[in-house]
């Protein structure tokens, strides 16, 4: 990851619009904490893991037009 940064509201849409509108974001990862949200956006190649709970990751491809969306794995 390149940039982690907390996010206003626990969503995890923001954390992928984040991601969308950065050129640099291959893929990104969030975690609800307490009553807030943490978002890592990440270049590069991406490995998913298990993940806490609340948690989302999801992969951008950008090769192709329009975006295409991949969420490899959340759970709640």
């Amino acid at each position: 990851d390149y940039i982690n940064f907390e996010l206003p509201t626990p969503d995890p849409l923001l954390c992928l619009a984040k991601c969308k509108d950065d050129r640099n974001c291959d893929a990104f990862s969030y975690v609800k904490i307490s009553d807030k949200g943490r978002c890592w956006l990440i270049h590069g190649a991406a490995v998913v893991t298990d993940h806490l709970p609340d948690s989302a990751s999801g992969i951008i491809q950008r090769d192709s037009s329009p975006y295409q969306l991949q969420i490899t794995s959340e759970k709640r």
